[in-house]
């Protein structure tokens, strides 16, 4: 896996990223699909307010199968 490109965490609650580095990362990280899921949501955290942010598993849902 490439190195996943985690300039967004300062957009984020702590406890998200938390959530990212400690569940869905390990859990998800080999699965089909991943990368193009987590520049998905790193693209959706990036161009969104605060108050319009989606927790991250409304997107990994798609792949966490």
């Amino acid at each position: 896996m490439k190195q996943l490109n985690k300039d967004f965490y300062d957009k984020l609650p702590s406890m998200v990223c938390e959530q990212l580095d400690n569940s869905i990362i390990p859990k998800l990280c080999e699965k089909e699909g991943f990368n193009e899921v987590w520049e998905e949501y790193r693209q959706h955290i990036l161009n969104t307010n605060m108050d319009d942010m989606k927790m991250p598993y409304s997107i990994f849902k798609k792949i966490d199968k």
